[in-house]
């Protein structure tokens, strides 16, 4: 089984695919083989409504209409981290209260996800999404109980990054696709080539860290 764990469409090579909407979509039903995810990104936290959104994802969490919280995050290159922060942990809270996973948004900001991580001692699966940091930042991340997922940078023939997903525990590795037109199933080949794994043993690891998180 092929799973794309954070993808903003259906990927078309994917057996399941983890369908991420903004907390302004209107977000589509969950199946099957379409799980649902939905946050308040920091890109938007300067042009939301802060309350109507976090009031919105509270009411599809109780409804059960989504499988996770996010992407939500933060982001060294938005403006007003106070209020990143702030609604970050409002989506934290609302992953424990709810029990659901948290899919994370993060660039240049891995030691305050790791920070909060502790401070609120989450007990919730943390998917960090598009992971391309360094190998000790994936250690720190990993001992912490968050899950690094992978995508088109992989493809990039990055030393650091290939470093990264040779080394790293694998049962929290997953693959992703996020907004591009790459296939999910391009990144699981190219996760082969460097781990030197056969594509049936890696899809089962793969599958069993995605039924960790989500429960599936």
């Amino acid at each position: 089984m092929i799973i794309n764990a954070h993808t903003h469409k259906i990927d078309s090579s994917a057996d399941v695919n983890c369908v991420s909407f903004f907390h302004s979509d209107a977000i589509a039903d969950k199946t099957s083989t379409r799980l649902v995810s939905c946050g308040i990104h920091p890109w938007h936290i300067n042009t939301a409504n802060i309350d109507l959104g976090l009031q919105l994802l509270d009411t599809y969490c109780s409804d059960k209409k989504i499988d996770a919280i996010g992407e939500c995050g933060l982001d060294k290159f938005i403006k007003n981290t106070d209020i990143q922060v702030a609604v970050f942990v409002k989506q934290i809270e609302l992953s424990e209260k709810y029990e659901l996973p948290l899919i994370i948004h993060s660039v240049k900001m891995h030691h305050l996800i790791l920070e909060y991580r502790v401070k609120f001692k989450a007990k919730q699966p943390w998917v960090l999404h598009g992971y391309n940091g360094s190998y000790q930042m994936a250690k720190q991340l990993v001992a912490k109980g968050v899950y690094l997922s992978f995508g088109a940078s992989l493809l990039n023939n990055s030393a650091k990054l290939e470093e990264t997903i040779k080394n790293i525990d694998q049962n929290y590795m997953l693959f992703e696709t996020d907004d591009s037109d790459l296939l999910v199933s391009d990144v699981y080949k190219k996760a082969q080539s460097l781990l030197n794994l056969p594509p049936d043993l890696l899809e089962d690891q793969i599958s069993k860290n995605f039924s960790r998180v989500f429960g599936k």
